[in-house]
């Protein structure tokens, strides 16, 4: 599990700081006998992108509480991390972190899961590799890794079609999965639903075919497994396509830290990966796995069990959260209030509304005022705001009548309640309203642009987009102009490129507000993957970020390339 951490780091490298702003768990320090299996001698861990080449780092721990990580890229460059983290259920914390022998005050919580050898956390993944074989690696990116710690490699795929049928290609334009499907779904752990003739099957990353179209429905793949749906009933089967769990459930959810709700006429219980019921069916509703524990009710009473079906905390609240933070906010009657995972009440019930933790602090309500408390149930804030927001890279918004402002965690009002409108920070700028007109402030409070934009988004990649008037533009967070309002339409960055239009043409600008691709195409979406799609006429194609068309526009339809082997998310409703 130690190797977790250097994964996390890993992900903020080239973009330090894109978490920055959460608050450190409560400590929960990992101690040496938690190494994973198959791992001797120092905890090691390699992350290499879809071919091999670049983008290899390695990990290795100093001790129980530091971590360094040494990111090499294919341009020669490396970038050296040290941070100190703390482990809490299924959450790592990060803080006191230096980049390339720079302070950061960047902290931020992500969530793992380890599965064997592979360990993903925010969807990125990262193997285990015995430290021996690192320089092996190292010296050889295309070389096989050693026998047991093969990496899940990421593979970018855009779905593609002409006429009525769908296939996939990969980023050189080649049809790795042949245009033959009816429909198909998203990629999910390297695995993708098709259908066919009124059949939904499986392919995986490669264009191999895993499991024949023969089901009536079938979902996407969650924590190494996926549903489907023979007649009424479902089942699940793994990556092999094995069907682990028979299809004869009414409903189910998907599987999460290794078990899944299931649903028998009219009660609810659990299966782990084997297949085997852990509860059986006899809950008249229940929530997904998270943090080791599962929301479950009898009747209108909720309480939580354990991954092993075990009720931990009884079922006697009237609503419940999953856990957050290792807390669950609870309620009886019409107060809130929070347990910890052994059912023990951590802050009493005695609120009238209650958030989820953010950043180490909660959001309260008491009558028709606002405050916050931290994990032990202090009022850092007592209630007396009209209005707060939750916690965003230290900051939160309040609100006294229609003036708002900013506290910081200590709850010192940094910002003066002044302003008509406001924003959460982002990259540690915040959008602020007067009088309509919309400005940026730093965390002092200090206006970096003074309110004039008819409107604005927040900064994404060091960059922001601005209106005056009907025409957009782009700032940094210097508040400098970068491209003056000119557009008719635009999108924020994305990969260090941002699309515009004038008229009905688009094309893309940098962060430095170059026209990098002419404004020549029909339609155009955002980068992914180093490659966006483009409309001409009616045909849709690929370019990268030179503007070099990778795919000729000959497509009636296309999708976004996307890492093959990150968890499905659906958007939001």
């Amino acid at each position: 599990m130690l190797v977790v951490a250097l994964a996390v780091v890993g992900v903020i490298t080239k973009g330090f700081g894109l978490f920055a702003g959460s608050e450190p768990t409560d400590p929960g320090i990992v101690k040496p006998d938690d190494k994973p299996e198959k791992t001797d001698g120092p905890w090691v861990g390699l992350w290499r992108n879809s071919d091999g080449l670049g983008n290899v780092s390695l990990y290795q721990f100093k001790d129980n509480a530091t971590c360094i990580l040494s990111v090499y890229y294919s341009d020669g460059t490396q970038d050296v991390i040290t941070a100190k983290y703390r482990v809490s259920g299924n959450e790592m914390s990060f803080f006191e972190m230096i980049l390339n022998g720079e302070a950061s005050e960047a902290e931020f919580s992500v969530r793992f899961s380890v599965t064997g050898n592979t360990i993903d956390l925010n969807d990125e993944i990262c193997t285990l590799v015995p430290a021996e074989d690192v320089a092996t690696v190292l010296a050889n990116p295309r070389a096989p890794y050693p026998p047991g710690s093969e990496p899940v490699y990421s593979k970018s795929l855009a779905l593609v079609r002409i006429g009525t049928k769908i296939g996939f290609i990969d980023d050189t334009g080649k049809e790795v999965i042949p245009l033959q499907f009816d429909e198909v779904g998203w990629f999910s752990e390297g695995m993708v639903r098709v259908k066919l003739n009124g059949k939904w099957g499986y392919y995986d990353y490669t264009g191999k075919e895993i499991v024949a179209p023969k089901y009536d429905e079938a979902y996407e793949f969650h924590n190494g497994m996926a549903w489907f749906k023979f007649g009424t009933k479902y089942g699940a089967i793994d990556k092999t396509g094995k069907e682990i769990v028979s299809a004869k459930y009414d409903n189910f959810g998907h599987f999460s830290e290794g078990i899944a709700r299931v649903k028998l006429g009219d009660k609810w219980g659990f299966v782990d990966k084997t297949g085997k019921e852990i509860v059986v069916p006899k809950y008249d509703g229940e929530l997904d796995a998270k943090e080791g524990m599962a929301r479950v009710r009898i009747g209108e009473k909720r309480g939580f069990i354990d991954l092993t079906g075990k009720e931990v905390v009884s079922l006697k609240y009237d609503d419940a959260d999953n856990f957050v933070d290792g807390l669950s906010r609870v309620k009886l009657g019409d107060k809130w209030g929070f347990i910890d995972k052994t059912g023990n009440e951590v802050v009493p019930l005695k609120y009238d509304d209650a958030d989820n933790f953010s950043e180490g602090l909660a959001r309260v309500k008491l009558g028709d005022k606002w405050g916050f408390i931290d994990k032990t149930g202090k009022e850092i804030v007592v209630p007396k705001y009209d209005g707060v927001a939750n916690f965003q890279e230290g900051m939160a918004i309040v609100r006294i009548g229609e003036k708002r402002g900013y506290i910081d965690k200590t709850g010192k009002e940094v910002v003066e309640l002044k302003y008509d409108g406001a924003a959460s920070f982002n990259e540690g700028l915040a959008r602020v309203w007067v009088n309509g007109k919309i400005g940026f402030i730093d965390k002092t409070g200090k206006e970096i642009v003074a309110p004039k934009y008819d409107d604005a988004d927040n900064l994404i990649e060091g960059a922001a987009r601005v209106k005056l008037g009907d025409k957009w533009g782009y700032i940094d967070k210097t508040g400098k102009e970068i491209v003056v309002p000119k557009y008719d339409g635009e999108f924020n960055f994305q990969e260090g490129m941002a699309r515009v239009r004038i008229g009905e043409k688009r094309g893309f600008v940098d962060l430095t507000g170059k026209e990098v691709v002419a404004l020549k195409y029909d339609d155009a979406d955002a980068y992914n993957q180093g490659l966006a799609r483009v409309k001409l006429g009616d045909k849709w194609g690929y370019i990268d970020k030179t503007g070099k068309e990778i795919v000729v526009p000959k497509y009636d339809a296309t999708g976004n390339f996307s890492d093959t082997s990150k968890e499905y998310i659906p958007p939001p409703e």
